[in-house]
């Protein structure tokens, strides 16, 4: 029996969170005795079902020492109380990297990372602290046995910058659930029903689809859903009143689960400049949604351009507004695009998910 020790940065179902729940729901429990460290939310809320043993931690800058003594503590009491030939941590997002790699310095235990977040795309609005990240990044991950790239723009990255070399890395694809064999589901209702799953920030870049919506011109009734949270949600909403589209674009809270909601929608649309991966939009794919989104880091990793969805290429709002209007007036073009979306999203399958951790943490 292996030991897992999961260190999560974030609590809310998305993103990272969502793959750290999907490895603790699904991981073979009759060979590795899986454990959680996070924050309180979501994550370990709905972890509680597969996993018992959960250790609840602040992850504030101002409580760092305090917070990493705890994780150190944790770990050794985990270690000791469940006797095993192998311990592993397994550390998902850049917050818990700091937190975790502070509390193991000098503790022989196998240590892996997996990167969910940057690519030669994304930048921070800081330039000075995306320089710090990076360089910490390097010193820190030269002490750790493997790195998951959650894509292959992520591993050229890790490449590219020089932060860990290539025997290091392994790419492992996010996997979804085929939740339905039906991909004529969409929504009968009497506008088109175009919708977005995201966080409500810079990179997902809403403000763009807002001016997107505004420049489209067409008979065929259509309507915006957005479901997300985030420090931009204010200021989206204002500009939803200033430019009169009210009637035509609504925010809502986050959903615990995407796929009753994915189900409502005819078209499913991402204005993000960059991508790790993309799950949202595989989901989408999953129950055979037609995408269209910008061609932004890991994106091209999962879309074939005007085959099982669009991609366009970054800032052409021009470009963007005539095959989203393609989408909306023509419902053939989105029934062909959305069955050969569900056929793709099949390639990224949850089991695929699974076996491929399970392999790293047998043989590391």
């Amino acid at each position: 029996m292996t030991n897992i020790i999961y260190i999560a940065s974030d609590s809310a179902i998305s993103g990272g969170a969502k793959v750290v729940f999907d490895l603790i729901e699904n991981l073979d429990k009759k060979n590795f005795n899986v454990f959680l460290i996070a924050p309180k939310g979501e994550l370990i809320e709905k972890s509680r079902k597969y996993c018992k043993n959960i250790f609840k931690i602040s992850l504030q800058k101002s409580e760092l020492f305090k917070t990493t003594k705890k994780i150190r503590q944790i770990i050794f009491e985990i270690i000791k109380k469940n006797q095993s030939d192998k311990n592993i941590v397994h550390i998902h997002g850049n917050k818990a990297l700091v937190f975790g790699a502070l509390a193991m310095r000098k503790l022989k235990i196998s240590k892996i990372y997996t990167e969910h977040r940057w690519t030669n795309d994304f930048h921070l609005k800081s330039r000075f602290r995306e320089m710090v990240q990076i360089r910490y990044l390097r010193c820190i991950l030269k002490k750790f046995d493997k790195v998951i790239a959650v894509s292959r723009a992520v591993e050229d990255f890790l490449l590219e910058r020089k932060i860990v070399h290539s025997g290091k890395i392994q790419v492992i694809y996010n996997g979804v659930r085929n939740i339905s064999e039906n991909t004529s589901h969409y929504s009968n209702q009497e506008k088109i029903t175009i919708g977005s799953l995201g966080s409500l920030n810079y990179v997902k870049n809403y403000k763009k689809l807002i001016d997107i919506v505004k420049n489209i011109n067409t008979e065929i009734p259509f309507q915006i859903k957005i479901y997300g949270s985030g420090p931009e949600k204010d200021e989206l909403n204002e500009k939803i009143i200033q430019l009169n589209l009210s009637d035509k674009i609504q925010i809502h809270d986050p959903v615990q689960s995407p796929y009753p909601v994915l189900k409502t929608f005819d078209i499913f649309v991402s204005t993000a400049t960059t991508e790790s991966f993309g799950l949202a939009i595989l989901e989408a794919m999953s129950v055979g949604l037609p995408v269209i989104a910008y061609n932004g880091g890991a994106l091209s990793e999962i879309i074939e351009n005007e085959k099982d969805g669009i991609l366009v290429e970054n800032n052409r709002i021009d470009l963007f507004c005539e095959k989203l209007k393609e989408l909306i007036e023509y419902s053939q073009k989105r029934r062909i695009l959305g069955e050969r979306a569900y056929i793709k999203a099949k390639q990224f399958s949850i089991e695929k998910f699974i076996q491929n951790h399970q392999g790293i943490y047998n043989i590391i």
